[in-house]
């Protein structure tokens, strides 16, 4: 199917570039990117330098009891916003009448083998999502980890998968098994990914919410 037309308005200029002047991760920037632009598109009609901070509150607030936005990604949210006008425009250090939420702190259902074999027996048409599943379990990897996966991060001869700049910004070995090894070997061959390891388009990656909803 024909990718639908991104209508939100496009970046300010100098917001993507300080972005990747400071280093962030590739997820970061994605997210950061994609939360401004939402941000952009409230306030379309406006030039975005003179939204007030009483004005992004409001904002913030229609996110957290329209849109039931987590704890997680409100915070993502305002980081996004503050990075624009502190770090883009140099203004002042922005403080917000909405609380920043705290991380919801909830101990992880953990799936038995049966469940996990459940979730892998309905991916088996679809080579990519089982190969993705797998390595999430298997290698206990972050979403957002997996899909900063390159090909040369697979060692075929070893076994091994390199996790770049997980949390923590450390590299990670983590040890497959010779049966998804074989399933790798598999998907390579028929999927030929060229900048990401799992690409939803030649050369663009899944996106969490796709990976996430699958699941």
């Amino acid at each position: 199917p024909r990718k639908e037309e991104d209508k939100r308005p496009p970046l300010p200029e100098g917001y993507l570039e300080k972005l990747q002047q400071v280093r962030y991760s590739d997820h970061t920037v994605r997210v950061y990117t994609s939360y401004f632009r939402d941000f952009q598109q409230y306030f379309e009609g406006r030039k975005i330098e003179t939204v007030t901070p009483g004005e992004i509150n409001d904002y913030l607030l229609y996110l957290i009891h329209e849109k039931n936005i987590s704890s997680c990604q409100q915070n993502q949210r305002i980081n996004a916003i503050k990075f624009y006008y502190e770090k883009v425009l140099g203004q002042e250090r922005r403080c917000y009448k909405v609380n920043r939420a705290k991380r919801e702190k909830t101990l992880p259902d953990v799936l038995s083998k049966e469940e996990i074999k459940k979730i892998l027996d309905v991916t088996v048409t679809d080579l990519r999502f089982f190969c993705m599943f797998s390595i999430l379990y298997s290698a206990g990897l972050r979403i957002s980890e997996l899909l900063e996966l390159k090909p040369g991060d697979i060692n075929e001869s070893r076994s091994l998968i390199r996790v770049r700049q997980g949390k923590g910004k450390k590299d990670r070995y983590t040890l497959l098994s010779k049966p998804l090894m074989k399933k790798l070997t598999e998907y390579n061959r028929l999927y030929k990914p060229k900048v990401w390891l799992f690409e939803h388009r030649p050369g663009e990656p899944f996106t969490e919410s796709i990976v996430s909803k699958r699941l």
